[in-house]
């Protein structure tokens, strides 16, 4: 089989967001695909938020909020300390930080797919590594947005 049709097979499959289902469903495809070309194949199991840049970044701003309201009025050093504890996590975020949106967000089951040459120890390793999820980078990439993004960048 060539490397396009794998792609084909990946691509047919329906959305991979980080941590659902159809990712494990992409998961299991390529270990299989893998175990068949004679790899041993592990899979390595972890918890991750789903969608961290589509959901943190509201909750950010809803803490915000209720900072302001609850506290804004009467003690507003405090709010504006609490504003800045709750921006931490988005700016590891976005630094790549190891405080980061994660804190505020549940995690669900994912999983790397590790392949090593059958019967190979001691030999000089190889790594190649790719997403199979199709986490959306930003609202950019995201499928409602789409139809706009030409006109986006052109008002930019």
């Amino acid at each position: 089989m060539f490397v396009w049709d794998y792609l084909q097979k990946l691509v047919s499959l329906p959305h991979r967001g980080s941590a659902t289902p159809a990712e494990a469903r992409a998961a299991e495809v390529i270990a299989a695909e893998l175990q068949q070309l004679g790899f041993e194949v592990e899979r390595q199991f972890f918890l991750a938020p789903r969608k961290t840049l589509y959901f943190g970044p509201p909750v950010v701003i809803a803490l915000f909020l209720i900072s302001h309201l609850v506290l804004g009025a009467t003690q507003p050093w405090l709010s504006a300390l609490l504003m800045v504890v709750v921006a931490l996590p988005l700016l590891g975020e976005l630094r790549g930080g190891r405080f980061t949106l994660d804190v505020f967000l549940p995690r669900f089951l994912s999983q790397n797919v590790i392949a090593r040459p059958a019967g190979c120890d001691g030999a000089p390793a190889v790594v190649v590594t790719a997403h199979f999820d199709t986490q959306w980078g930003s609202w950019f990439f995201s499928p409602v947005f789409r139809p706009f993004i030409r006109a986006f960048f052109t008002i930019s």
